[in-house]
């Protein structure tokens, strides 16, 4: 936990001092800050004894029910794309369940097995808002990687268009006709696709191998997510950012 944060919260310094204001490194910033809000407030409640474990839990649902809708519109912003409607939603559903969490009593709370030994649980009531969640979580992470691969579809096909007039050109111009932006955007976005699926799918493996995890799935998916972490800022910001001037 500690040894994540760490690193996440590095890797979100970085990023401040290394590139130039942008959005896109905002958003990449944003969500570094949110896996690492998440692993400070696992560690303030398995790691001490002197916080309490309710207000934790809560900061560290807070944290991780960014994460979605900040996704989503990181894919935006590298795709070109205006965050329009699909984005202001995502951002709506996530303020509506951040009440939820902050003001109903018990919409997360911790409990004498919180603390396991890979993980931590930290208990919601079963009912309907549980499966919203559940549903608000997964269907925007699932958006934010069909939005990716639509856009890698449409980039490519521009791209292949500007090969095939080079050929019927005879052009060996290359680089005058092919999007170099487009490529970039490209590369970027098919690696926030693989930080994606680098939490995902772990994290899905886990639950069908032992189903006694699922009641664990926000601490494991964040302890995977430090893949997605390693992804945003070795692979993703060198792409989208500039870099400060020395």
């Amino acid at each position: 936990m500690l040894i994540t944060f760490i690193f996440e919260s590095f890797s979100a310094a970085f990023a401040i001092f290394k590139y130039k204001p942008s959005k896109i490194r905002t958003l990449i910033i944003l969500l570094l800050m949110s896996l690492a809000g998440f692993q400070a407030a696992e560690f303030m409640v398995c790691g001490t004894e002197h916080f309490s474990g309710m207000d934790w839990a809560r900061f560290g649902y807070l944290a991780i029910t960014l994460l979605p809708p900040l996704g989503l519109h990181l894919a935006h912003e590298i795709s070109g794309k205006k965050a329009g409607i699909l984005v202001k939603t995502s951002y709506l559903t996530c303020v509506l369940f951040s009440i939820y969490f902050v003001f109903v009593s018990r919409s997360v709370f911790t409990g004498e097995n919180t603390c396991r030994a890979n993980y931590s649980v930290f208990n919601t009531p079963n009912g309907v808002a549980t499966l919203l969640y559940t549903l608000y979580y997964y269907g925007w992470l699932f958006v934010a990687v069909f939005f990716c691969w639509s856009q890698i579809s449409k980039m490519s096909r521009e791209n292949n268009r500007g090969i095939l007039r080079i050929f019927i050109s005879r052009s060996k111009k290359l680089n005058e006709i092919i999007n170099s932006e487009n490529l970039r955007k490209i590369s970027a976005l098919k690696w926030l696709i693989s930080g994606y699926i680098a939490f995902i799918l772990p994290t899905t493996i886990v639950n069908i191998i032992n189903p006694s995890t699922i009641e664990g799935i926000p601490s494991i998916m964040c302890g995977f997510a430090v893949l997605m972490a390693i992804v945003l800022i070795g692979f993703v910001a060198p792409r989208t950012l500039e870099l400060k001037k020395k």
